[in-house]
């Protein structure tokens, strides 16, 4: 589920992936370390794959759009409490090509 505060984002860059046609990126999934390494990492492809499916339903190009999962490897906090864990629990989007 796309965080309603997330659709202004997302939208802005819909937006500039479309008026930038050479433009592709990489979707990365990330979670927390709380749970079965292999749920984790479903759960991080699954959000990946949530920001894609939006951007498309704005008319971006599929095939312009990588998604991935990368579960709890690259973590930004120690996950020690449930404030740092819910900010590791994101999507990051990375410019592959221009």
């Amino acid at each position: 589920v796309i965080l309603e505060e997330s659709y202004g984002e997302l939208n802005r860059l819909a937006t500039v992936m479309i008026e930038n046609p050479g433009l592709s990126i990489r979707v990365e999934g990330h979670t927390d370390n709380v749970g079965k390494p292999e749920e984790l990492l479903q759960l991080s492809e699954d959000r990946a794959l949530a920001i894609k499916v939006f951007l498309i339903k704005q008319g971006v190009a599929a095939a312009r759009i990588e998604a991935v999962g990368l579960g709890p490897r690259f973590p930004i906090n120690d996950n020690s409490t449930d404030e740092l864990r819910s900010l590791n629990r994101r999507v990051e989007v990375v410019i592959t090509r221009i």
